[in-house]
């Protein structure tokens, strides 16, 4: 049986789309060696890429349509040419790891099960995720495919459950498969390799509060500036806090990023990391800080655990389902608190507790266990 796969999140392997696709296609083929997987992706990717897959996975390039614009070049390649080679060579299966199944009624029943991925419905549910009429028109086709397809996968309770409801489908259709962090994520850095990432931005052990993530307006950046900012100012502590990773694009979403600025203490930022220095970072942080309002799962919240790193973390719904009772839980409506969350990671003690709890969780969450449910799912 042959698995065809959208593989354009390949060519950005540090977002959580392209970790979930990576990682989970990686073990699901280790499972099923039977059949073949082929991925297809819209630019050559690095060879280092290719080595991280099975023997059963091909990497295969399908050359976007030369056209007028990135919007354009993209819808076209999802839309027309991937299904049209999908079709072309008879494969069984059709995979798209992210909401943007065919929107047309002829890709289906025709002996080609196809499956989806929605990890959250944030272009759905605010506007302002939506850049024009170009940007508006492809999410809303994209919601109405969802239903389309004969699996729906998501990262969590609480994005299944904003799925059925805004894209109104079956819940009975919709399987739970949560992500997990990364090999790399689970062994740990050698010390002469930690200290020369720690130098290189100035950085002590057990020094610095860290943030990995997006920019753009849910992931509250300037909330936890300001929190940070407040710590400084109430502890009287010399403690950058770092900043890893960067503007996505270069609209008004990702303004955060260019004013994190702190009144009192230092910012740190990295720009975007590899995940050998990433895992540095989680290691040696005096916690992981994550103040985000809206999330379908947050990846790197199992990574830090991964690494030992005590959470600090906003008590949204997805936060309390992925983390449980392993972290210092922040209500975003009151100041202050994450300041004094901060405060207490000065004692010894309790941060000893918090990076055991954090070591607990990371148990929780496995990719060969979620490739696992893939394939009973799409093979039972």
């Amino acid at each position: 049986m042959k698995i065809g796969i959208n593989g354009r999140f390949l060519l950005k392997p540090f977002t959580g789309i392209g970790q979930h696709t990576i990682n989970l296609i990686k073990e699901l083929a280790n499972i099923d060696v039977k059949n073949d997987y082929v991925i297809f992706v819209p630019h050559e990717i690095s060879l280092e890429t290719y080595k991280t897959f099975p023997k059963n996975v091909d990497i295969r390039l399908l050359k976007e349509k030369k056209l007028p614009s990135a919007g354009a070049k993209k819808t076209w390649w999802e839309q027309v040419q991937l299904p049209e080679i999908l079709k072309k060579e008879n494969f069984e299966i059709a995979y798209f790891p992210y909401p943007c199944n065919p929107w047309t009624k002829d890709f289906y029943g025709k002996g080609m099960r196809v499956v989806v991925t929605v990890h959250d419905c944030l272009p759905w549910k605010y506007k302002h995720y939506n850049g024009g009429i170009f940007s508006k028109t492809y999410n809303n086709q994209c919601k109405k495919a969802v239903n389309k397809a004969d699996f729906v996968f998501t990262v969590s309770e609480t994005s299944k459950k904003e799925i059925s409801n805004i894209c109104k489908v079956d819940s009975k259709k919709i399987s739970v498969i949560y992500n997990d962090a990364g090999e790399t994520f689970k062994r740990p850095s050698s010390k002469d390799f930690s200290e020369k990432i720690l130098e290189k931005f100035g950085l002590q052990k057990n020094q610095f509060f860290f943030y990995c993530g997006g920019y753009d307006e849910r992931k509250n950046v300037p909330k936890l500036v300001k929190e940070y900012s407040d710590f400084i100012k109430d502890y009287d502590e010399e403690m950058p806090l770092v900043l890893a990773g960067g503007k996505m694009m270069n609209n008004h979403l990702y303004k955060s990023f260019d004013d994190a600025k702190s009144d009192f203490g230092e910012i740190v930022k990295t720009g975007f990391l590899e995940e050998e220095e990433l895992k540095v970072m989680y290691e040696n942080c005096l916690a992981f800080v994550n103040l985000s309002r809206e999330e379908g799962f947050n990846i790197p919240l199992v990574e830090a655990a991964n690494c030992g790193a005590p959470l600090i973390i906003s008590d949204t719904d997805i936060h309390k389902e992925i983390a449980r009772n392993y972290a210092d839980f922040i209500d975003l409506l009151k100041d202050g608190e994450c300041s004094k969350a901060m405060g207490k990671m000065l004692d010894t003690d309790h941060r000893k507790q918090c990076s055991e709890k954090s070591k607990e969780l990371a148990k929780k969450y496995s990719w060969k266990i979620s490739a696992q449910k893939v394939y009973d799912v799409l093979f039972s």
